[in-house]
């Protein structure tokens, strides 16, 4: 599935509608202006402002969270940190997202 951003996602649903600027911004109760900047790249575009005129338009919009490893440089040498608490995982570059401790925290609260 090829994700994209909130601006890119407007886009193809301006493309798909075939219509004008006016037009969109009348069938999603937005200003003209703002459909505007939104498809020039001028201004960001909200994920929920995309939900709701996508479901104006009976089309669905989903947001999903690509979580990469942090890598950073730790006197020279490479380290994965953890996602939540910041802590290093491991000396070098590893696919890891989470400490031993943060995983164990959250299988915790998935159990109750």
């Amino acid at each position: 599935m090829k994700s994209y951003s909130t601006n890119e996602a407007l886009r193809k649903l301006f493309i798909s509608e075939e219509c004008t600027q006016i037009e969109m911004g009348y069938k999603t109760d937005t200003n003209k202006n703002s459909i505007h900047d939104w498809l020039k790249g001028k201004n960001q575009l909200r994920f929920d402002k995309l939900e709701e005129m996508a479901n104006l338009l009976g089309k669905k919009a989903k947001i999903v969270i690509e979580e990469k490893p942090i890598h950073k440089f730790n006197n020279g040498n490479g380290a994965t940190l953890c996602h939540k608490c910041s802590v290093i995982i491991s000396v070098g570059f590893t696919d890891d997202l989470y400490c031993k401790e943060c995983i164990k925290e959250q299988f915790k609260k998935s159990k109750i």
